[in-house]
């Protein structure tokens, strides 16, 4: 996103139902912008995820999760001015969280999600409420983590 713009996401849930949420936002910069962070720390943290269920919730209720994942999500497009080179794109493509092995997030990115993604959504937690997430860059890499109720 390289300038103000209406954003609208659509989640489509096991049951067939569609959602659609629109946001106007002002953006500048976008996918060309220069990276926020140091490159070799942004290297030595790839793929550290933290993955939290909210634990203060009525009983029976869904409950907020929260996944963060550190990656640098260069699109390639960013051309660093020391250099005059453009980085190779890095990026997230694929999330899934599943619980007790049943699917309840999965979302196809590309580079236009943030450096250091977050998704936050909710899950109704079921005994231990055990939460895997799994997350694949365009490089092929593979990252996995996993969380229990707090």
């Amino acid at each position: 996103v390289d300038q103000y713009t209406h954003v609208r996401a659509i989640a489509a849930t096991n049951d067939g139902s569609l959602y659609m949420a629109s946001r106007y936002v002002k953006a500048a910069g976008g996918c060309s912008a220069p990276p926020g962070a140091d490159a070799a720390a942004a290297r030595a943290s790839l793929g550290k995820m933290r993955l939290m269920l909210d634990a203060a919730r009525p009983a029976g209720e869904p409950a907020l999760a929260r996944l963060m994942i550190s990656h640098p999500n260069t699109s390639g497009l960013a051309m660093d001015q020391s250099t005059r080179t453009y980085a190779p794109a890095h990026f997230v493509r694929s999330v899934e969280v599943r619980q007790h092995g049943e699917l309840v997030l999965r979302a196809d990115v590309d580079f236009t999600i943030s450096e250091n993604p977050s998704f936050r959504f909710y899950v109704l937690p079921e005994g231990d409420a055990m939460l895997d997430a799994t997350v694949i860059d365009n490089q092929g890499l593979v990252f996995t983590s996993g969380t229990a109720t707090p």
